[in-house]
């Protein structure tokens, strides 16, 4: 079982905060978030190429996001993670194959015909699946800092604001208007595979005798998105190519 059914509390299975603990906190929640929003707004762009209306497709998507987040932060505050480092670990590895997966599988299943509104209805139910996920970050951080520090939470809270516009900066003025959606994706997903090698590299104590197994998961998610990230300009042109066929049509 990951989940025990006791109120949460900060402080379970973890040793206090220093600040040697609560940097690498704070550089991994920043990440994680410029990644959690990078994928949303790249999901919202796709929308507005398939539906149009802009306005629409990205207000829909970051209000289901947050909402979500919401209650992914819900359900995690409910329980006494056992495992935070593991769980966490396992919310990211979910994170990238959703992320990475999204938008060419979009441009897929539109070139096989399947029908508009299943193809709204699957691309919110990623935004809903990421912003879940992306929920449990935070909690699940909190208890690896094992901090009742007020101070400490706080700090924390704000890199998770810090980081989600850093990812909208980022996704605005560089990401999509140098590179386009696919480059853009990997890249994303890279970063967030960067993340969890990181947590893995800094924690692997906590991580008990699977720490090995653990570190090689994470080392193979980052080579993936790096072949990705490398081959992203000829899966953008296969993308391209499935669109506009559909347009033709």
């Amino acid at each position: 079982m990951i989940f025990r059914q006791t109120p949460y509390k900060a402080g379970v299975d973890s040793a206090g905060l220093t600040a040697g603990r609560l940097r690498p906190l704070l550089f991994l929640k920043f990440v994680l978030a410029l990644c959690s929003m990078a994928y949303e707004l790249l999901l919202a762009q796709v929308l507005s190429a398939f539906f149009a209306n802009t306005v629409l497709r990205y207000s829909v998507t970051i209000g289901l996001y947050m909402c979500f987040m919401g209650v992914g932060a819900f359900a995690a505050e409910r329980y006494v993670v056992k495992r935070p480092w593991r769980l966490l670990f396992k919310v990211e590895t979910l994170l990238i194959l959703f992320g990475v997966s999204a938008v060419p599988g979009l441009f897929l299943l539109d070139a096989l015909n399947f029908p508009s509104g299943f193809l709204l209805f699957w691309a919110h139910m990623l935004v809903v699946l990421i912003g879940f996920l992306t929920g449990f970050e935070l909690p699940l951080l909190l208890a690896l800092g094992a901090s009742d520090l007020k101070s400490d939470r706080n700090r924390l809270i704000a890199f998770d604001y810090l980081g989600a516009f850093a990812g909208t900066l980022l996704y605005v003025f560089c990401l999509y208007p140098l590179s386009g959606l696919v480059p853009s994706l990997m890249a994303v997903a890279t970063c967030n595979a960067a993340g969890a090698l990181f947590l893995v590299l800094v924690w692997r104590p906590e991580f008990g005798v699977k720490a090995r197994v653990y570190l090689r998961g994470a080392a193979l998610l980052l080579l993936l998105t790096l072949a990705g990230l490398a081959w992203s300009g000829r899966i953008q042109e296969v993308c391209v190519r499935l669109y506009l066929h559909e347009e033709a049509l």
